[in-house]
């Protein structure tokens, strides 16, 4: 999992076959706790 913090948005990126997107989710917030309660996920690339 990869992610970069631009301030007022955060892109992630994972690869599904190593890592499930629940947990990448989590490891984001631990990484970046403001994202806890005001998590919104805008889904690109797919």
């Amino acid at each position: 999992m990869m992610y970069r913090d631009f301030g007022d948005r955060v892109r992630m990126a994972y690869d599904p076959s190593q890592i499930e997107e629940a947990v990448a989710i989590t490891l984001l917030c631990v990484r970046v706790p403001r994202l806890v309660g005001s998590l919104e996920l805008a889904r690109t690339g797919r």
